[in-house]
């Protein structure tokens, strides 16, 4: 028992220890983040824009996910950078935006067909 405890402990640290850790301080101006995309084809279609607060102010780290809709998972998703800016790649189809950032209410757009590049501006409250 003290061994499987000792393993599991090891392993988390591994982990912990292992991922990378970005924080808003660490963003550069005008260097998106991509944590994951769902394409990896250069004819994908791209995913970009702002995300600002009610005063037109960026929000930096801001999470921002791509829902697949027909599959109901996360298909990519990134942080803002400086200026709030966010961009992704992913595969034709039917995707929705989630964008979370703290002390801000949630953003979440309906569903939409993606098969060109498109642009979001979000103002979150």
């Amino acid at each position: 028992m003290k061994l499987l405890f000792s393993i599991s402990i090891l392993f988390g640290l591994f982990v912990a220890f292992s991922c990378e850790k970005i924080r808003p301080a660490d963003l550069q101006e005008n260097q998106p983040v991509l944590l994951a995309t769902g394409g990896n084809d250069d004819d994908d279609p791209i995913i970009q824009g702002y995300v600002k607060n009610d005063q037109a102010t960026a929000i930096i780290g801001a999470d921002v996910y791509v829902h697949d809709a027909e599959l109901g998972v996360i298909a990519a998703q990134t942080l803002t950078d400086a200026n709030g800016y966010f961009e992704m790649q992913v595969d034709s189809g039917d995707y929705s935006i989630e964008v979370a950032a703290s002390g801000y209410s949630t953003y979440h757009s309906g569903s939409f067909a993606l098969e060109s590049n498109i642009s979001f501006s979000v103002v979150l409250e």
